[in-house]
């Protein structure tokens, strides 16, 4: 688990995966907010996939409304 913080509110974070799978729970205490990305992660033509960016833009979505 990780400590950090979203716009000013602090944040609980787990990331994990294995080769090919990225996962990430992104957790705002304070809100009652919690996010989970899953994803398959590929390196090669497209953008890549990072399931953090993906928890990270949803969160700050739901923060705002």
């Amino acid at each position: 688990w990780w400590l950090g913080e979203l716009n000013g509110r602090r944040t609980v974070s787990s990331i994990g995966g294995q080769p090919g799978v990225q996962t990430i729970g992104l957790v705002v205490p304070d809100a009652d907010m919690a996010v989970i990305a899953l994803g398959n992660y590929f390196s090669g033509g497209d953008e890549p996939f990072y399931a953090m960016d993906y928890a990270v833009w949803v969160m700050e979505q739901l923060l705002a409304a």
